[in-house]
């Protein structure tokens, strides 16, 4: 049997619809990822490409 763990990136982790969604998904086996406005500022995407390459490589679905 194999398992495949699910990684999940949610922006706007802090907003309504956000934290309903990372309330929902706590309840599941997804790992899951949150960022809001004030760890990353989405409208500068020089901001967003650098976060990327610093952070998210290492949070690559299906690996570690």
């Amino acid at each position: 049997l194999i398992f495949i763990m699910m990684k999940i990136l949610i922006t706007g982790a802090s907003g309504f619809i956000g934290k309903s969604i990372v309330e929902l998904l706590d309840k599941t086996k997804y790992e899951i990822l949150t960022l809001d406005h004030k760890q990353l500022d989405l409208t500068n995407m020089d901001k967003v490409k650098d976060y990327f390459d610093e952070n998210i490589l290492s949070f690559q679905p299906n690996g570690d």
